[in-house]
């Protein structure tokens, strides 16, 4: 299920993290090195990888506490958890700017530019309110 802003980058987003969670030939590229061996230090895109589980993970945490009904075991646990989603979000806000903006060298302008907007789009979700986190603080 696909709610509101979700919708405008979960297929792309879906076709991108499906090239490294199935096993098929479309990451082969990735794994075998100049000597025809395998390698695991080809490509390395150790950032962008980081900044997208945090995005699922916020996204997921932001729905699982910050709608009505969760229960916590005290008051500061709850404020606690509420400043982990607001900060969280405020980073990932910051970073998708980066990369929606960002050109990669090595592929072509087709790539570049569909990455751009499934960046653009992500960002956009994240000013979405989900739950009870006002996302006034988002510019």
């Amino acid at each position: 299920m696909k709610l509101g802003k979700d919708k405008n980058y979960f297929y792309d987003l879906y076709a991108y993290l499906c090239d490294f969670a199935h096993c098929n030939f479309s990451t082969l590229y990735y794994y075998i090195g100049t000597d025809d061996g395998y390698t695991c230090d080809k490509v390395v895109n150790e950032y962008l990888v980081r900044v997208v589980v945090l995005f699922i993970f916020t996204k997921i945490f932001e729905s699982i506490v910050t709608v009505e009904g969760e229960d916590f075991t005290s008051e500061s646990e709850e404020k606690e958890c509420y400043n982990l989603v607001r900060n969280s979000t405020l980073f990932l806000y910051t970073q998708l700017d980066y990369f929606s903006k960002f050109t990669c060298e090595s592929v072509d302008t087709e790539l570049n530019n569909h990455m751009k907007k499934l960046f653009k789009e992500m960002k956009k979700s994240l000013k979405e309110e989900v739950g009870s986190v006002k996302k006034d603080f988002l510019k």
